[in-house]
């Protein structure tokens, strides 16, 4: 709305002085004509009023091209903001996923050590506690199984919280960076 009302008031600029230049032509023919001595004055007036003429018109040529030129720069400017918006989303998709990629090896690795802590540790463990316990050897496996089956969904909420750890640092990392 601003830049619509601010073409209207150059419209309105270069009618005042073409009225203003019509007015000065009316003077010359009307007050000046008949008589010698006004003959120079006349000429000159005449000269300068068409002088004035020429500049007005390109005036109103340049402010005309230079309008074009605003247009073109701010219709650029917007393609420009939206390849930017456009482009950190992009940027931000590729980050969350190189940071899943990391949490997931992460998680791996606490899975292989966890996996080697319950063959290794927990399995004699528990043998022993279920033979201590039960007089039977049945509860062994399905009480063996049970654990590592806890341990093994608790894998998804840890690469959760190693996930978002890792975000925080490259956010963190995104700050620092944008305050330098």
């Amino acid at each position: 709305m601003a830049k619509a009302r601010g073409n209207k008031d150059k419209g309105n600029v270069f009618e005042k002085e073409f009225e203003y230049l019509k007015e000065i032509n009316l003077f010359i023919k009307e007050e000046l004509s008949g008589e010698e001595e006004n003959n120079k004055y006349k000429e000159t007036l005449l000269s300068l009023s068409q002088r004035y003429e020429e500049t007005l018109d390109e005036s109103r040529l340049i402010t005309r091209v230079s309008d074009r030129l605003q247009r073109k720069v701010d219709n650029a400017n917007q393609k420009l903001e939206e390849n930017n918006i456009e482009l950190q989303q992009t940027v931000d998709a590729l980050t969350k996923a190189r940071v899943g990629r990391k949490a997931t090896t992460i998680v791996l690795a606490i899975a292989v050590i966890l996996f080697l802590l319950v063959e290794g540790i927990l399995e004699t463990i528990i043998d022993d506690w279920a033979d201590s316990t039960f007089t039977t050897r049945d509860y062994k496996t399905p009480i063996s199984l049970g654990i590592k089956l806890m341990l093994a969904l608790l894998l998804r909420p840890i690469e959760v919280l190693v996930e978002k750890g890792l975000m925080k640092n490259v956010a963190k990392k995104k700050m620092e960076e944008f305050k330098k």
